[in-house]
């Protein structure tokens, strides 16, 4: 999940660190996850730059996510320090080898929308958005129909292009 604007306060509010704004990552770590290994992350670990904790781990009961020594967590950070979801499994001697942003504060990014593809968030997620960074939201013209239209066209397609990628080949 990446988040793009022109508003440079907006940006600031977000990225900065005394904002607090959680941010949550879907984690596949290799090896074998013990109880006190995750106690040690939500109480905190010392690396280089400092003290960093997760806030929240929790293993994935998606079934997909099941793959041999491989377990998923999700996992949410309060800052965003330079690899620190890396480093932080690393202190524990586990290696991250995929790492996917799935949260940034109340915006989530839709199972739907694949590598390359976007989508322009609505009034409501945008207002919600500069609430989280403790702004006052910009005032939006009206309602125009023609725009809710094309963003529902684009998630249509967008859902459409998922379902065709995430159907196996009958031959």
């Amino acid at each position: 999940l990446l988040l793009f604007t022109n508003d440079g306060e907006l940006a600031n509010k977000l990225m900065h660190p005394s904002s607090n704004i959680d941010r949550e990552y879907l984690v596949r770590v290799h090896g074998e996850v013990l109880d006190e290994s995750l106690k040690h992350l939500r109480e905190g670990v010392l690396l280089e730059d400092g003290v960093a904790k997760f806030t929240d781990i929790q293993e994935s009961k998606n079934k997909e996510h099941v793959s041999g020594t491989n377990r998923w967590f999700y996992c949410t950070v309060m800052e965003g320090r330079n690899r620190e979801v890396r480093r932080l499994w690393e202190s524990q001697d586990f290696k991250v080898n995929r790492l996917k942003r799935v949260r940034y504060g109340n915006i989530f990014i839709p199972s739907y929308v694949r590598p390359g593809q976007w989508l322009e968030l609505n009034d409501k997620e945008l207002s919600d958005l500069y609430k989280t960074a403790g702004l006052t939201p910009p005032r939006r013209k009206r309602f125009v129909p023609k725009v809710a239209e094309q963003r529902k066209r684009t998630e249509r397609k967008l859902k459409s292009a998922g379902r065709k990628h995430s159907k196996p080949n009958k031959r």
